[in-house]
């Protein structure tokens, strides 16, 4: 998925929100995969003349930057079939069941990262966060989730339009 985000925002500033308290900032240029791996194991940014490369198990969200619009033709991996056993298959089916497209949600993940928007696209593994026109896309990696809050559906009354963020939060 990273390969397509790289091509169709090519000339975005992405936000890499990590598994710690830092984000990296830079214009995607490629996936890093050794000689001798079989996969990717390294988004690599460009930013001010040099590389920032970031270890894909390191990455909780990507921001494809302001002003970007989800990409229809963006395509996911199947789950596998069958679904393994174990707690990550519970986690990532979980969130995909109790999240519907159209929720209200605000997504804690990593030390101090938050996104707050609609579900806007989700699959087996990644989420993606947006206004209900798919502006300003945060695609989020559901099992780097901690928290996820929503709104008593009976309680909210009508809502103003949601506007996607993603933030580093401070942290006390």
């Amino acid at each position: 998925m990273l390969a397509q985000l790289i091509t169709l925002y090519s000339t975005s500033v992405f936000s890499v929100f990590t598994n710690n308290a830092y984000t990296i900032v830079g214009i995607p240029d490629s996936l890093y995969t050794s000689p001798e791996g079989g996969e990717p194991g390294l988004l690599i940014l460009a930013n001010a003349g040099q590389y920032e490369s970031i270890p894909l198990t390191a990455i909780n969200a990507v921001y494809a930057g302001d002003g970007t619009v989800y990409d229809l033709s963006i395509t996911y991996l199947p789950p596998p079939a069958p679904l393994p056993l174990g707690c990550d298959t519970d986690m990532m089916t979980a969130v995909q069941d109790y999240l519907p497209v159209g929720t209200d949600v605000l997504l804690m993940m990593g030390l101090s990262t938050q996104a707050t928007g609609l579900v806007y696209r989700n699959h087996y593994g990644m989420l993606v966060i947006s206004d209900a026109d798919g502006n300003t896309p945060v695609f989020v990696v559901t099992p780097k989730l901690l928290r996820i809050t929503t709104a008593d559906a009976e309680l909210e009354g009508p809502r103003p339009a949601v506007s996607p963020r993603i933030q580093n939060v401070p942290i006390n």
